[in-house]
């Protein structure tokens, strides 16, 4: 007779169980989260459907949809990936992440309607925050696609509205070698007779083709809506869905990249949401960890941001220029299917010593010798070496004082455990300045 092995009960049981349970981390794909997904009997019901895709600034995207809809009064639900702390940010109801025993439940319902269906991490956890989410009984439902578009595991649900936030090069292998093909995949998202806002100032022309083809009307940045930011202030324009326009002048700039925030407000106004000074207030005040991210630890400055391919790295060399200057030093890290090279180009100029460290326990990583080496291929002279990430934390605090600024950037796994080392340090000084 056969032994029924128990279900774990805890979040992490959960997670540990459900990344064994596959062979390969991607497989792109809807036929096997779509049979799973019918056993499910997944609805959306009368909740409304804004899906982003784009090679960057979707989480930034979520963050002001999510920000301007709720200051509608709107009940808001959010769906994005990956996380950098803990995975119960992935899944959000009103600003909150759910609760641990709710996530396990979602799972549990997820283990018994598979089967023997394989589901990989991913199409695992979208089932099981679609099933928590559907019940949630939301007005609007935000999603992050979290590859491409067109096989993208969050691709299961039908957008009322889609976002393309920007298309550059990344993950060529899975998407395509050039924008053109990349552009497509991410059009997936479409829908017929529905709308399409892209971001991306100068998009391939075959976009606009797919877009016609599939019968979505593209709502293009630069001619339908618009951003101009200053240090000072932003200005905002748009039409609403009947086409009525919309203008919107603040004495501030962006906390999130503008195209972003940009996109966001113009696919809300699409949800049919009026929008006013609040509502455009809330987007644009909106922030997010790890996205340019500034914290101070005494007079140290931190700036945190995932930039992890060459256009994020571009941009954020960018808002690094725009600081005012300060000795500068990177805690780096980045996956070895990325482009490391195009990254450290976009960045080598703005800081002075790289601080690396191993990562045994992240898979995808490079050893630290051959980014080293790669570094110095680029004319980096100055760069340290740890055994773990905890200790190159430490190292970097040691090598800057007052005044200095440290970046912390790359990949996820980098940005997410200093982020919670940071806010550790802190509130070790608070409470050293409260004693």
């Amino acid at each position: 007779m056969a032994v029924s092995t128990p279900l774990p009960t805890t979040l992490d049981e959960w997670l540990s169980q459900v990344q064994a349970g596959h062979p390969v981390e991607i497989e792109l794909g809807l036929e096997r989260i779509g049979l799973v997904g019918q056993r499910l009997g997944l609805t959306p019901g009368d909740t409304r459907i804004l899906t982003v895709a784009g090679t960057n600034g979707k989480g930034s995207c979520v963050a002001a949809a999510e920000a301007a809809l709720g200051a509608a009064g709107l009940r808001v639900g959010c769906y994005t990936s990956p996380h950098l702390q803990h995975y119960s940010e992935r899944v959000r109801v009103e600003g909150q992440p759910l609760d641990e025993a709710t996530l396990c439940e979602g799972f549990a319902r997820v283990q018994a309607a598979r089967g023997e269906v394989p589901l990989t991490f991913f199409e695992f956890g979208t089932l099981a925050a679609l099933v928590n989410l559907f019940e949630a009984e939301l007005d609007v439902l935000v999603l992050e696609v979290g590859l491409g578009g067109r096989l993208d595991a969050v691709n299961l649900v039908s957008a009322d509205v889609a976002v393309i936030t920007s298309i550059d090069l990344d993950h060529c292998d899975w998407l395509g070698e050039d924008r053109a093909a990349i552009a497509v995949e991410k059009a997936g998202v479409a829908r017929a007779g529905k709308p399409l806002v892209c971001g991306d100032p100068a998009p391939p022309p075959n976009l606009a083709v797919e877009l016609e083809r599939v019968g979505a009307e593209l709502w293009q940045r630069g001619r339908d809506f618009d951003i101009e930011v200053t240090p000072s202030s932003t200005r905002l324009s748009g039409r609403s869905e009947t086409g009525q326009p919309w203008q919107f002048h603040l004495d501030r700039s962006p906390c999130l990249a503008p195209a972003s925030v940009a996109c966001a407000l113009q696919a809300v106004a699409l949800l049919g949401v009026a929008l006013d000074s609040e509502r455009v207030e809330a987007a644009v005040a909106a922030s997010l960890p790890g996205r340019f991210q500034r914290q101070w630890l005494g007079e140290l400055e931190v700036v945190l941001d995932v930039a992890h391919n060459p256009a994020a790295a571009r941009n954020l060399a960018q808002r690094l220029a725009a600081l005012p200057p300060a000795r500068t030093a990177v805690l780096f890290g980045m996956l070895e299917d990325k482009d490391i090279d195009g990254v450290v180009a976009e960045l080598k100029d703005q800081v002075m010593a790289w601080m690396l460290a191993e990562m045994p326990d992240v898979p995808r990583a490079p050893r630290a010798p051959a980014l080293v080496d790669r570094l110095r291929e680029q004319g980096v002279t100055m760069v340290s070496v740890s055994k773990n990430l905890r200790q190159a934390w430490r190292r970097s605090l040691s090598l800057l004082g007052p005044g200095d600024r440290l970046l912390v950037c790359g990949s996820f796994h980098v940005v997410g455990p200093v982020l919670g080392w940071l806010e550790q340090e802190q509130r070790r000084l608070q409470r050293r300045a409260e004693s």
